[in-house]
């Protein structure tokens, strides 16, 4: 399983301080069409509800739409420093060492597999 390539942005879509809604988007360098050097944006995520207002469940909407358009980088931050966990002949304390392995392997297995 692989995730589209791209730049993953969050753009918001409510003018209201407070009610967020927006969508998350992945500026992929596929293109749109044969014909066309142009590539468009593609709409992944639409997140908070338009019709309904701010409430209890809706004041995580904005930091949780980011966290998505970021784990792209995470995913690839954490592969490169679980790799360079097993190749670095570095002294690092166990509990480092086995943090990376278990903790960073199990994340990367759960959005890879």
């Amino acid at each position: 399983m692989t995730h589209t390539k791209g730049e993953w942005k969050v753009e918001r879509t409510s003018s209201k301080d407070g009610d967020f809604q927006g969508r998350i988007l992945c500026e992929s360098s596929e293109k749109t069409s044969h014909e066309s050097n142009h590539t468009d944006p593609q709409i992944y995520i639409i997140i908070g509800e338009p019709s309904k207002r701010n409430g209890p469940g809706n004041i995580h909407h904005e930091a949780n739409a980011k966290l998505i358009a970021a784990a792209p980088e995470l995913l690839e931050a954490l592969q490169d420093i679980v790799k360079q966990a097993d190749l670095t002949k570095m002294q690092i304390s166990v509990d480092l060492a086995d943090s990376i392995r278990v903790f960073g392997k199990n994340a990367i297995k759960k959005a890879t597999q």
